[in-house]
């Protein structure tokens, strides 16, 4: 594949509409881009960690309720991500007690992204479009 820049969204489209079953990568943003199946880390023998979309919902450590893939989305965002940097970091488990204390996702986005300074509004914007 030849990407001009990085093939992260084009190896995503590509492994979400079956053209190809895996992606063999170390970096994360191919989770925001909605691959389903990422094979990290891998070593010389071949072996890595093997991550499918199927079991996010399903982790433990993530207590989303109504757990969608745009909330998820969204606290990756405001944790920072290749295109948009918070000027305070955040605990997840802040995050996570955020996004449940609103019905709609539209809420909470509306109650988060106000504190923000219009340029990093712009920002969080353009991210999460681009994965989207």
């Amino acid at each position: 594949m030849i990407a001009p820049y990085e093939a992260d969204s084009q190896l995503a489209f590509l492994n979400k509409n079956g053209y190809i079953n895996l992606v063999i990568s170390n970096d994360t943003d191919l989770i925001l881009y909605g691959s389903k199946s990422i094979l990290f880390s891998m070593d010389k023998n071949l072996k890595g960690k093997l991550y499918n979309n199927r079991k996010l919902c399903k982790t433990s450590s993530f207590q989303i309720k109504k757990f969608s893939f745009d909330k998820f989305l969204f606290m990756c965002i405001l944790k920072g991500c290749d295109y948009f940097f918070p000027k305070e970091k955040t605990h997840f488990h802040f995050i996570i007690k955020s996004i449940n204390s609103f019905f709609h996702l539209e809420s909470f986005f509306r109650s988060v992204i106000c504190r923000f300074h219009k340029n990093q509004r712009i920002k969080f914007l353009k991210a999460f479009l681009i994965y989207k």
